[in-house]
């Protein structure tokens, strides 16, 4: 009788540190934002795809598009430093008249999330990086009336995540899949302000939604997490205008936007210890509620029916920052 006292005593005192060393760990679930900030990522190539203006081409054409971006977000919002990196790798075909267009891409993400807990109580702070491997179908069409284009673009995704996390208890991986779908629709018009150049407003929504499946960390720290399934949406109000040649084998652009969140469903994350203690529910934040855009372009027409596009794009607000670098080749039939 009091050896079997004596071993509940031990089990309930064993279960209840590796409680409270787990709870120091979360610190209002900061530990576990480098997980969900891998569905951040989604809207990183969305917000550079958006403030491509495109126009109708006649006929059958086939190109490669691709772009890289760099985002850091100050620890502002939940005290998490973190540095995303993302490339986006598309083949697309698209059909048309002078009037309208219809088209489809194979697309490919890399991206990275690379975080740092700060001012953490912890005596190591806890870090992490999560690494995520994108598929996904791209489609858009575009109609032009008069000086009217209207354009929107739907992308369904399914992506491979691969985690670690350190703290000062050790070292945790993960590795968890997830989907998503994110898209945009936007108007422009298109002022002549002389024979040679042409100001375009232009104005839209662009929508993020993305799920992953709950997963347990593998490792030998004692504050290993059993975390349940999770998901964000997100919603964008975006406006811009663009000054860009009108006429001519090259025609250089400038463009000024400014991008909005009309509404947001953060992630939410339920999480045990690895010991089976509830540890609750933690609300992850989005980074920024607004963001500032702006970017120069060119676009270029080759002989036998090539054209090239380029664009360097900067947004920044809040808490990030973020850079991006955008080039497509085209070939017309």
């Amino acid at each position: 009788m009091k050896t079997s006292f004596i071993t509940r005593s031990l089990a309930t005192l064993l279960a209840v540190t590796l409680a409270t060393l787990s709870s120091a760990q979360i610190n209002n679930f900061d530990s576990l934002n480098g997980y969900a900030a891998g569905l951040e990522l989604r809207l990183n190539s969305e917000h550079q795809n958006f403030y491509q203006l495109r126009s109708p081409q006649a006929g059958f054409a086939v190109g490669v598009e691709g772009n890289s971006t760099s985002r850091e977000v100050s620890p502002a919002t939940d005290r998490l430093e973190r540095e995303n990196d993302s490339n986006y790798y598309g083949l697309n075909a698209s059909w048309g008249t002078d009037t309208w267009n219809v088209g489809a891409a194979l697309v490919k993400i890399d991206a990275s999330s690379n975080y740092l807990e700060i001012n953490s109580p912890a005596p190591t702070p806890t870090s992490g990086k999560v690494d995520s491997d994108t598929i996904a179908g791209q489609f858009w069409a575009l109609f032009t009336s008069g000086d009217f284009t209207f354009m929107g673009s739907l992308t369904v995704s399914s992506t491979d995540y691969n985690g670690t996390r350190r703290s000062d208890l050790g070292a945790s991986s993960a590795s968890f899949d997830g989907s998503g779908s994110f898209g945009f629709a936007k108007m422009t018009y298109d002022f002549s302000v002389s024979d040679n150049m042409v100001l375009t407003p232009f104005g839209g929504i662009i929508w993020a939604s993305a799920e992953a499946d709950g997963f347990t960390e593998l490792g030998t720290a004692a504050d290993r997490r059993i975390v349940g399934d999770f998901s964000s949406d997100e919603s964008n109000l975006a406006l811009g205008l663009r000054l860009a040649a009108k006429e001519g084998q090259w025609k250089p652009s400038l463009a000024i936007g400014w991008i909005n969140e009309l509404s947001s469903d953060p992630a939410r994350i339920s999480i045990k210890a690895i010991n089976g203690f509830d540890l609750g529910v933690g609300t992850v934040p989005n980074a920024s509620d607004s963001l500032f855009h702006a970017g120069l372009g060119l676009e270029g027409k080759l002989d036998d029916g090539w054209s090239v596009r380029g664009s360097i794009d900067f947004f920044t607000g809040g808490d990030e920052e973020q850079t991006g670098i955008s080039l497509g080749v085209r070939r017309s039939f």
